[in-house]
């Protein structure tokens, strides 16, 4: 594997690592299962409010196979934004109450 890491030095956290499979990865001498070269991953954490982070992006792109010759394909794209505070005394009733008010990205693209 080939790739970088993005440290936050301040605060000891990983902020962000992206690579690449520069071969192929057997796992259990490829009786369990192997990647093919060229999949890639990217990740990102972000500091969301002081002290407190979050994955706000995430990137995979592999290909593989699984046990009996399955043919494995991993397509994942995640991405999340937008984070805000909430008053500390908010009860069930009031959140269910504000998510029901704010649509989300998805329900929208879905309607």
């Amino acid at each position: 594997m080939e790739g970088s890491l993005w440290l936050d030095v301040k605060q000891n956290r990983l902020a962000e690592i992206s690579g690449h499979l520069i071969g192929q990865v057997k796992f259990g001498g490829g009786v369990l299962g192997l990647l093919d070269k060229g999949g890639t991953f990217d990740a990102k954490h972000e500091e969301v409010a002081p002290g407190y982070w979050e994955l706000t992006a995430l990137n995979v792109q592999m290909k593989g196979k699984a046990p009996f010759f399955k043919t494995v394909g991993v397509h994942q794209k995640y991405v999340r934004a937008d984070f805000g505070c909430v008053p500390d005394d908010l009860t069930i009733a009031q959140a269910a109450q504000m998510l029901k008010q704010q649509p989300t990205r998805i329900q929208s693209a879905l309607n």
